[in-house]
């Protein structure tokens, strides 16, 4: 299994799309069988979406492709999501990832990684 996170973010004026269940019902509304789309988890922000679609895939960057076609097709089908674009992949590969190194220093367990963290925060 592979998982893709997408960070989605939305257009000036743009308003948070419900709940992180609503957006995860119309991604799964888009879904194809060929997807292969074994799991979707969405996490609002305050200006963002973070997208998490985990595909039995093929292990390479075709999986981000799919995950972002898989949006694009969420977004032209619901109302919901009009105005949310700049999709942007953050991670491809295997769902767990090793913990960055300044993570547990600063009292943060693994999965809370965010790339704009620094050293000393």
């Amino acid at each position: 299994m592979w998982l893709t996170l997408i960070q989605v973010t939305g257009e000036r004026g743009s308003v948070m799309p419900g709940t992180a269940s609503m957006v995860t019902d119309v991604i799964w509304a888009a879904a194809r069988a060929e997807d292969a789309v074994e799991h979707i988890s969405t996490r609002l922000g305050c200006s963002s979406l973070t997208i998490g679609v985990f595909t039995h895939g093929q292990g390479d960057h075709r999986d981000g492709v799919t995950a972002l076609a898989l949006f694009d097709r969420a977004r032209g089908m619901s109302p919901l999501l009009r105005g949310w674009s700049g999709t942007n992949v953050i991670w491809c590969g295997p769902p767990i990832a090793p913990p960055l190194p300044w993570t547990h220093a600063a009292g943060h367990g693994p999965g809370r990684e965010n790339p704009e963290w620094k050293e000393n925060s």
